[in-house]
């Protein structure tokens, strides 16, 4: 029994040693790979895949711990939040640009995490960063939408949407979210008009669902509105939906419609419903070059807080004033020179793409030429500009131009709304229905 045990320790003292050190380089990797902020974003991607998106986020914020700023983690980390819903995406996303300040995507997270956060007039802002940085067009076209329909501004979401549908034709999140803003607009008819062509093809997908149900919902059809959510959504969904079902169609104004929707804010709760009706998550494709930011089409700022005066304090006993020295008049600043148009277009040159300033938009082509005289009367340099009539999706589109640049176009904007009317650069894609005025 001693010669065997003796055996085999001197088997063991005797044994290859390249298992062990086999086994040690194993160990060694395994360490590596997990202080590795590349490997470890690849073994997060791993888990999103497989659809576990809060252990991906824990490898993303492991990488992230050993390097702030390494990139492909910060936009992992911001894509998960934002797909989570998470209050995080903001802070995310505003470490991503901070690390790429010329990212446009990253501009369009911190602008999709602020519309999540339904601060609407602050996303603007970054979507026009977006754009300038050349970020996705159909993508900040499409969170473009969802902030106007938060501002309650119906119409130009409508024509964000339309511009996304143009760049991505068919494809079915932009008919959803076109369709949903028909409906918080007030034209529920139009909203189905637009989802029934999709009705055969779609049924059983829950995005669809969701937004049948919920323009049935605003249309007044709860009954209907909530057989097909018990239907087709998942309980969960379906619970969810309840209340906002109940009650969307009574809201008094487009923007709480929309933050119902889109948020799952009722005005008496003040914060999101558990589970949010409709989940929005900006789309990811490459960049495309964008030269401008756009101006804004309307005002995008919220109700101002009026506050009242302070009270006035007792005025001094009278003194006689001493002799005044008189005011020299400062001289007023010279106007910025506006940039020339281009000359009247032929057909065929109206197809290639340009830099127009849109004015205002109508689903009647013969408001458009009332909208340009009112505008004249305001702001006389528009006389020096030809007028076009951009045809998108039903929507007839007031344009002036075409200039140059963006820059051009930007000073023009300026000058205009210096004299009351509000413009926004549209850069029509090549091929585009525009015909003179």
């Amino acid at each position: 029994m001693i010669r065997a045990a003796a055996a085999l320790l001197l088997l063991a003292a005797t044994a290859d040693p390249s298992l062990a050190q086999s086994r040690k380089q194993k160990d060694d990797g395994a360490v590596a790979a997990l202080n590795n902020p590349a490997r470890l974003v690849t073994i997060g991607d791993h888990a999103r895949n497989s659809g576990d998106f809060m252990l991906a986020l824990s490898f993303y914020e492991r990488a992230l711990g050993i390097d702030p700023g390494f990139v492909p983690s910060l936009r992992a980390s911001t894509e998960v939040a934002l797909a989570m819903r998470m209050p995080q995406a903001l802070s995310y996303a505003e470490r991503w640009v901070r690390a790429t300040p010329k990212d446009g995507l990253a501009h369009l997270a911190v602008g999709a995490a602020l519309v999540q956060q339904n601060r609407p007039t602050e996303a603007q802002k970054s979507f026009a960063l977006a754009e300038a940085a050349g970020g996705p067009p159909a993508a900040i076209a499409m969170q473009r939408g969802l902030a106007f329909d938060l501002l309650g501004q119906s119409r130009n979401a409508q024509i964000a949407y339309a511009d996304a549908m143009q760049r991505v034709p068919g494809d079915r999140s932009i008919i959803e979210h076109l369709a949903l803003s028909l409906a918080i607009g007030g034209d529920n008819e139009a909203a189905m008009q637009l989802l029934q062509p999709e009705a055969e093809k779609a049924s059983g997908q829950p995005s669809f669902e969701r937004t049948l149900v919920l323009v049935h919902a605003l249309g007044g059809r709860r009954d209907l509105a909530r057989r097909i959510a018990t239907a087709n959504l998942s309980p969960q969904a379906a619970a969810a939906a309840g209340d906002v079902l109940e009650r969307i169609a009574n809201l008094p104004t487009p923007a709480a419609k929309a933050a119902a929707v889109h948020l799952g804010i009722l005005p008496d709760a003040g914060r999101p419903a558990q589970a949010p009706v409709v989940a929005q998550v900006p789309a990811s494709p490459p960049p495309e070059p964008v030269a401008e930011a756009p101006v804004s089409e309307s005002p995008q700022t919220e109700s101002p807080q009026i506050e009242n005066p302070p009270a006035r304090a007792p005025e001094p006993a009278l003194e006689k004033p001493a002799p005044a020295k008189p005011a020299v008049a400062k001289p007023a600043p010279k106007p910025e020179p506006l940039p020339a148009g281009l000359p009247k277009l032929s057909a065929a040159e109206l197809k290639a793409a340009h830099v127009w300033l849109q004015l205002s938009s109508s689903p009647d082509r013969a408001l458009v030429s009332g909208d340009l005289a009112r505008f004249k009367r305001k702001a006389s340099a528009i006389g020096n500009y030809n007028a076009y009539v951009q045809s998108v999706a039903g929507t007839h589109r007031l344009l002036i131009g075409p200039f140059r640049s963006g820059e051009d176009a930007q000073k023009v904007s300026r000058r205009l709304k210096a004299a009351g009317v509000e413009s926004y650069i549209n850069r029509a894609p090549a091929g585009s229905a525009i015909a003179p005025l």
